[in-house]
């Protein structure tokens, strides 16, 4: 995010800090916590109630993350003089846009734009891409059964069931689908019962991996640049899309 933020600063620099004859101004604003050490959905909706209440607000770029979007578009959507206009760098859930059958509520995404007008715009690749591009990665490398874990994040999950839908098509067995409690206190059972499928491949569909997933149970760097998981027996290939930690 700090390198969105710079980006933003320097495009604006670049434009003498001006929109046509106007003078424009930026302000970065964080909707992650302390508790949470991630994005709250307490401080979105704060964000977005604060942004729809300002008539100087002329647009937002972001948000960082796909759930604290969802909770954002529909304010800004309603937002007084029209709505304010608002365009990610980084949101990659689908449903935000577009209607996926069996990934995404009948509702979605009508119900972020309850003005009728989309006032929202991605410039990063959604889920569905990446979880079909990984997919035919995992293929081409030799992947014929995967487990595929996440963090039950809007992100995660979502990313997640893409990959496991492409894999299927493409003639993937799918060994597992599970997500992982973020706040327990090992995940070691969780592991074993990835490693009692023979899985030769995981996939990770997330945004914050647990240290214990990572260490001992799960992933670990080789010297030429392979990961494999270290609880499991022989290399086991670990597949992600772009958000993920690992």
């Amino acid at each position: 995010t700090e390198q969105i933020v710079a980006a933003i600063r320097y495009e604006l620099g670049q434009g003498g800090w001006k929109a046509g004859d106007h003078n424009i101004g930026f302000q970065s604003c964080d909707d992650s916590t302390a508790q949470a050490a991630k994005w709250d959905s307490g401080k979105c909706s704060q964000n977005a109630n604060a942004y729809a209440a300002n008539d100087k607000v002329l647009g937002v770029v972001g948000t960082f993350n796909s759930g604290c979007a969802a909770i954002e578009i529909p304010v800004l959507n309603e937002a007084p003089n029209g709505g304010i206009p608002m365009i990610s760098p980084a949101n990659t859930w689908p449903c935000l846009t577009v209607n996926l059958p069996g990934g995404c509520d009948p509702s979605e995404p009508d119900k972020f734009y309850p003005s009728g007008t989309r006032n929202y715009v991605r410039v990063a690749p959604a889920d569905d891409y990446q979880g079909a591009a990984v997919a035919e990665f995992a293929q081409s490398i030799g992947v014929k059964k995967v487990y595929v874990l996440n963090d039950k994040e809007a992100y995660g999950l979502g990313v997640a069931t893409t990959f496991k839908k492409a894999a299927e098509s493409l003639g993937i067995e799918i060994a597992g689908f599970d997500a992982w409690d973020p706040k327990a206190s090992s995940y070691e059972a969780l592991m074993k019962k990835v490693q009692g499928t023979g899985a030769d491949g995981i996939f990770l569909g997330e945004i914050t991996l647990p240290s214990e997933i990572a260490q001992p149970h799960g992933i670990a760097a080789t010297g030429d640049g392979r990961i494999v998981v270290a609880s499991l027996d022989g290399d086991v290939h670990i597949l992600a899309a772009d958000g993920s930690s690992a």
